[in-house]
């Protein structure tokens, strides 16, 4: 089970600031969704495949559930992918934040970070090369998975989210998107 890395605590902070501003409760950063959302994220840098759809064909809710993810009773799962390409020489805090801002212009994207129905959350960024039509740049993956279950899920939630404000502004927080274990 992994700890989310700074960019990830970083993002989730930014994710729960546009909650609270909604009137909605923050999310529980769950370790094993994590761990989904960080396999996919590497799966789709390693494939050269941005898609919902992951290794050997799976959806979001398989790979919460392979991940150990405990769906019952009334349950919900949903994902949003995003990539932006590394500008900035300092890390890729700013890359993060642009990419969020980018999720919360698109409409489907913005309803899945604020629905009300949703209680926790996996954050998977990771970064290497992406093909684009000027040849490979350096970018920055990002897969957030949601969930809901009626399951009891407190021995999973991240003991390392409570995250700082400034996370996302410090050039030198989580320079290594693909490190995890912050926090814990």
């Amino acid at each position: 089970m992994s700890n989310a890395n700074q960019l990830e605590l970083g993002l989730l902070a930014l994710i729960n600031a546009e909650r609270a501003a909604a009137g909605l409760s923050p999310l529980r950063l769950i370790t094993v969704l994590n761990d989904a959302a960080e396999s996919h994220s590497a799966w789709m840098l390693q494939t050269d495949d941005f898609s919902h759809t992951g290794a050997g064909g799976t959806s979001a809710i398989d790979r919460m559930t392979d991940a150990g993810y405990p769906f019952q009773g009334r349950i919900l799962a949903l994902e949003n992918i995003g990539w932006q390409s590394l500008r900035a020489p300092e890390g890729a805090g700013d890359e993060v934040a642009r990419l969020h801002a980018g999720l919360m212009a698109s409409d489907g994207h913005r309803a899945n970070i604020l629905n009300a129905e949703v209680t926790d959350i996996g954050i998977g960024v990771g970064s290497g090369p992406v093909p684009t039509h000027d040849g490979d740049v350096e970018a920055v993956m990002v897969t957030q998975v949601f969930g809901r279950t009626d399951a009891d899920v407190s021995a999973l939630i991240d003991a390392g989210t409570v995250a700082t404000e400034d996370v996302m502004d410090d050039p030198t927080a989580g320079d290594d998107p693909t490190e995890s274990g912050a926090g814990a």
